[in-house]
């Protein structure tokens, strides 16, 4: 079943060699990085007193924005993995790069 969307909510930035070294949204399609770093945003759960498992096991809340690293994928979007906590629940969500500085579903 259905159990909520992750949003991306604002601009990518590739990761670099250390972990607070960014370039700029423009250089994503250069594939030789294959790690972005994200900042999403959950949307849609249906009970608040519920909580999303996101990487690292950061537990954030409805409207709670955490930030992480995924795996870029050849066709240039990202893999997003998030679980489900009360029912141990997992699914993995591809979302497509869009233009730079925008990253959207659909």
């Amino acid at each position: 079943h259905i159990i909520g969307n992750i949003v991306p909510i604002t601009e990518y930035k590739q990761v670099v060699d250390e972990p607070h070294d960014y370039v700029e949204g423009q250089d994503l399609y250069d594939l030789n990085h294959d790690h972005v770093r994200i900042i999403v945003e959950v949307k849609g759960i249906v009970n608040e007193n519920l909580y999303y498992f996101i990487q690292n096991e950061d537990f954030i809340q409805n409207g709670d924005s955490v930030e992480f690293i995924s795996d870029i994928k050849p066709n240039g979007g990202f893999l997003v993995t998030y679980q489900f906590y009360d029912v141990q629940e997992s699914k993995e969500e591809y979302i497509p790069f869009h233009a730079p500085f925008n990253l959207s579903q659909g």
